[in-house]
């Protein structure tokens, strides 16, 4: 083969080489655009193309798709991808003044977590209601479905009903309300019931008796607890007085009485009377010197 045909054939090899590497990129480069993942917290729409979906009702022709928590490879021009959240959302519910059974005015407020349910056929559900909305739109719609199930639960009860029997209302709320919402692929996770007020002061009226009770309750229990702390007081003070007593006594029965000597008993005016010690006898100190003990009628 000539030079310039050599020449030729390296040109186009090298040409060709180029041409497929460009091909390669590129082709991997779409590939890895149209590669979506998603994640646990929502479901991916994969729209553009025809399958049969398994519903409560059997199989079902749909033009769409569902993805949860994973990845898939959408075909340029043929599909189309999007997301839904599958996330909670905390919704505040609060109520103009209703009337309740017996005609008392009342305001409620609550809050409820709500969600798009997990399984394949809600998400479907859930899809054709609100694939093209916000999040805040969803929210919206989810509101007023729970107020309208407020106000009409509290219409049907009386003011304590709704006041001691708070979770049994709620329960009753979050009950009714799941239908509706689960019609529209979502779940109502729960509800509570957060605040109970009217402008009339019945609630305040409703308690009145009762706080003057607990109050009329303490004054007679700290009554009584003083009492018997002054009962017990006077107890142990007389306790001790008894043993005091008694350990005196005892203290005084074991020694032994002093006995003074006659002397000391006689006293100064009869000192000396009826001692052994002393020889003469009673009256002998009157008689004169030298008249001792003669007889008597002598030299007379």
């Amino acid at each position: 083969m000539s030079p310039l045909l050599l020449a030729d054939l390296n040109q186009s090899a090298l040409l060709a080489g180029g041409v497929l590497t460009v091909v390669f990129f590129l082709g991997f480069a779409i590939f890895a655009s149209r590669y979506v993942k998603v994640g646990p917290n929502a479901a991916l729409i994969v729209s553009g193309r025809k399958r049969t979906m398994q519903t409560a009702q059997g199989p079902k022709p749909v033009g769409f798709r569902i993805v949860k928590g994973g990845a898939t490879f959408v075909w340029p021009v043929f599909e189309e991808a999007q997301h839904l959240s599958l996330e909670m959302m905390t919704i505040d519910v609060k109520t103009p003044e209703v009337y309740t059974s017996t005609g008392v005015p009342v305001m409620v407020d609550g809050v409820a977590q709500v969600k798009v349910k997990s399984d394949e056929a809600s998400i479907a559900t859930a899809a054709e209601q609100f694939l093209s909305k916000t999040r805040a739109e969803i929210m919206e719609v989810a509101l007023q479905t729970l107020e309208g199930h407020l106000r009409a639960i509290v219409g049907t009860l009386t003011v304590e009903d709704i006041y001691k029997n708070r979770e049994k209302f709620a329960q009753e709320v979050q009950g009714v309300a799941a239908t509706d919402l689960l019609s529209m692929g979502l779940e109502i996770i729960s509800f509570t019931l957060r605040d109970i007020r009217d402008n009339q002061g019945y609630l305040e009226a409703l308690g009145k008796p009762r706080i003057a009770q607990v109050r009329r309750d303490a004054v007679i229990a700290q009554s009584q607890a003083d009492s018997e702390a002054t009962q017990k007081s006077a107890l142990a003070n007389q306790a001790g007085a008894e043993v005091k007593l008694a350990a005196d006594a005892k203290t005084q029965g074991g020694k032994r009485p002093r006995v003074r000597p006659p002397e000391v008993q006689d006293g100064p005016a009869g000192e000396g009377a009826g001692d052994p010690r002393h020889g003469r006898r009673e009256g002998a100190a009157d008689r004169p010197p030298g008249q001792g003990n003669r007889p008597a009628g002598k030299g007379a």
